[in-house]
């Protein structure tokens, strides 16, 4: 929805971000490249994937499918505000146009999220603390867990990859783990992984 590139084009990036994470094939990392590039300019410079990276993920048809019109979705959403805020606008009691809803009901929060979304790599690799000595930069941030549901629990995240629980301590709330356990809780996902409780100290 936040036109943020293909599902595979993301996996592959992701999964090559943590294989060399902080090198100068980590496409969105500040230290090897600069914070403007690590922010946001990486997703300019970096159009190919390695299909390599995500050949479990190219089995599944409809993955292919969404990478591929990845766009679709955002184009029909836009299409779908612009009319319900023409619509609305009919009534001349109002001033509401498409263009505004459009403006403030897609536009505004897709920049908000994909700035958010990019802090995780920027900012989380150059303030915050560390719980674990990692191989890399990577940083708990307060400010980006909060706006990131936990995904701001870098460091943690860089110690665990595999867990979808980034918080560690009761302190580093994980908004997003909560949301997960509940769609567990109700059988629409299965097999969440997390880590060892007896992993935290190591």
């Amino acid at each position: 929805m936040t036109m943020q590139r293909g599902l595979l084009w993301w996996v592959s990036h992701h999964r090559n971000h943590h294989r060399s994470t902080d090198t100068v094939k980590d496409c969105h990392s500040p230290v090897a490249h600069g914070l403007y590039r690590a922010h946001m300019g990486w997703v300019w410079n970096c159009f190919d994937y390695d299909p390599k990276l995500v050949k479990d993920l190219m089995r599944y048809p409809e993955l292919i499918w969404i990478n591929r019109f990845y766009i679709l979705p955002a184009i029909i959403t836009i299409i779908v505000i612009f009319i319900l805020g023409e619509w609305l606008g009919t009534d001349s009691t109002t001033t509401i146009s498409g263009g505004q809803f459009v403006t403030w009901g897609y536009l505004v929060p897709m920049a908000v999220c994909l700035h958010a979304t990019y802090a995780i790599n920027s900012v989380c690799h150059l303030w915050g603390y560390r719980r674990y000595e990692t191989s890399d930069n990577s940083k708990n941030n307060l400010l980006i867990a909060l706006l990131m549901l936990g995904e701001g629990w870098h460091n943690n995240h860089h110690k665990f990859p595999y867990s979808a629980n980034m918080g560690i301590s009761r302190y580093e709330i994980d908004i997003g783990y909560l949301l997960l356990k509940f769609l567990g809780v109700m059988g629409i996902i299965w097999n969440i992984k997390t880590y060892e409780k007896s992993d935290i100290g190591k």
